[in-house]
């Protein structure tokens, strides 16, 4: 019970003198830079972000011609099963 009131006391001192020693407007000063700090990181985080969507979407763009030139350069593979399935009919005669 004592040393919970000593305690509460030496808590009681601490916040009170920390409470004097507190100038409002440079605790205001210290939050604005703060939060412009934030702010900057934030941009930095959003312009990394976007420069890797345009790296997804680029690569997106060259596999989707990709396979689009692979499509048109090859038969597909139903033509190709059906010209074996001939084939195998042929060499079986």
């Amino acid at each position: 019970m004592v040393l919970r009131r000593v305690r509460d006391m030496f808590v009681a001192t601490v916040n009170e003198g920390l409470d004097k020693l507190e100038n409002p407007r440079v605790m205001l000063n210290q939050y604005v830079r703060d939060m412009e700090d934030d702010v900057a990181k934030a941009k930095h985080a959003i312009i990394k972000q976007q420069t890797i969507q345009q790296g997804f979407l680029r690569k997106a763009e060259e596999t989707e011609a990709f396979a689009e030139k692979r499509k048109r350069s090859r038969p597909s593979w139903h033509i190709m099963r059906e010209k074996r399935s001939l084939h195998e009919k042929r060499s079986q005669k």
